[in-house]
């Protein structure tokens, strides 16, 4: 990271540093865990090393590069990538993916409480070329010299993991009884058979998430004003739901199944 960031300024170029919107989970205990601010989080310690090393870390080197150079240096926090548009093709190894497997598999699904927030990869993709000006913006460009602000490459429309994505996977043709979580995590772990149940190799992640009476996860709401300003791509957020795009999914997902 310090030695980008040094060729970077070296070159008097620009350097945007991905990170993700879990990081953010570090600020939950901060005043204003969604400014699109640089934060210095005072209870990191109890939380996962992995956002720390981005928050704490690589974030913070980036902001000190800009702040203390006044080379251009950005971090760009991203949030959950799906399939694109276009294709409907998300990995089919990744870990969401291989629990809406289980629909096909087992045959259920669990009925969670939780609140989504996916982004398709090419919104992703021209939305970090608008941020970075790589595709020429006024606005990315006036906000370019702020060494403070971090760009949160998010869908600012969410949806309902059960009242929502289950019905638009029964509407895209798959049929599946849905399950409390814990029962999900009980089914997923009857059939030990990697062939017949891809998903039980991430029985561990699985159990540790939802094998338990924790409540749902709201998911943390991101300041997107400036984001969204210097982003057309993101302005007003993007529908999945009502759109036919969880269809494609579960269609550039039958072959593999």
């Amino acid at each position: 990271m310090r030695s980008t960031l040094r060729k970077a300024q070296l070159q008097w170029s620009t350097s945007f540093f991905c990170s993700a919107a879990q990081a953010s989970a570090l600020s939950r205990a901060l005043a204003s865990p969604t400014s699109p601010n640089i934060s210095t989080p005072s209870l990191a310690g109890k939380f996962m090393r992995w956002c720390f090393s981005r928050l704490c870390i690589a974030e913070r080197i980036v902001h000190a590069a800009a702040r203390t150079t006044g080379m251009v240096a950005k971090v760009l926090r991203i949030g959950q990538i799906v399939g694109d548009t276009a294709t409907g093709y998300w990995n089919p190894t990744e870990a969401l993916p291989l629990m809406l497997q289980t629909a096909k598999t087992l045959g259920v699904l669990p009925a969670l409480d939780e609140t989504l927030a996916w982004l398709p990869v090419d919104v992703v993709a021209r939305s970090i070329l608008e941020l970075s000006g790589i595709v020429s913006n006024d606005r990315s460009k006036a906000l370019a010299h702020d060494p403070s602000i971090v760009y949160h490459v998010q869908n600012s429309k969410t949806f309902r993991w059960t009242e929502d994505l289950l019905p638009a996977l029964q509407q895209a043709g798959l049929k599946f009884d849905i399950l409390p979580k814990r029962e999900w995590v009980q089914r997923l772990e009857s059939e030990q058979d990697p062939k017949k149940n891809p998903t039980i190799k991430l029985l561990d992640f699985f159990a540790e998430k939802y094998d338990n009476d924790a409540p749902g996860r709201s998911g943390l709401t991101f300041a997107m004003e400036k984001t969204e300003s210097a982003s057309p791509s993101l302005k007003g957020g993007v529908e999945l739901i009502n759109t036919g795009l969880i269809k494609r999914f579960v269609a550039a997902w039958a072959p593999l199944w």
